[in-house]
């Protein structure tokens, strides 16, 4: 996976990017872009180490990928998924202003997934 995402780094500009403490700078998740199903474009996707959980990090990583695909590789909307039963992801894309546009079964796993428009 990391091999693949500094390949899409030189191809597309887009990846996976480490989350860290500000202070002591230790990496506590990461947060980026991928290719999940046959989109168009890449998914937001994200994930954090239990002990860095609601402290506002996912919120803060996330809304900064909305500005580089928005401002840096001209996205004109973002998509995002998450497992149905997973309800902090779907908090999450409320937060940053996604909307919940369907819900599917993918090789048995009920999904639901989000969108944001380009403003």
């Amino acid at each position: 996976m990391v091999i693949q995402s500094q390949n899409s780094f030189e191809d597309k500009k887009l990846g996976l990017w480490f989350i860290e403490t500000k202070n002591e700078q230790e990496i506590i998740g990461f947060v980026g872009l991928w290719n999940f199903f046959d989109e168009e474009q890449p998914q937001l996707i994200y994930a954090l180490l239990p002990e860095a959980t609601k402290k506002g990090y996912a919120t803060e990583a996330a809304t900064k990928i909305l500005y580089y695909c928005f401002n840096k590789l001209n996205y004109q909307y973002l998509l995002a998924s998450c497992d149905r039963p997973n309800l902090e992801s779907q908090k999450l894309t409320e937060r940053i202003g996604m909307r919940k546009v369907e819900e599917k079964i993918v090789n048995g796993n009920p999904l639901v997934f989000f969108r944001i428009e380009r403003l």
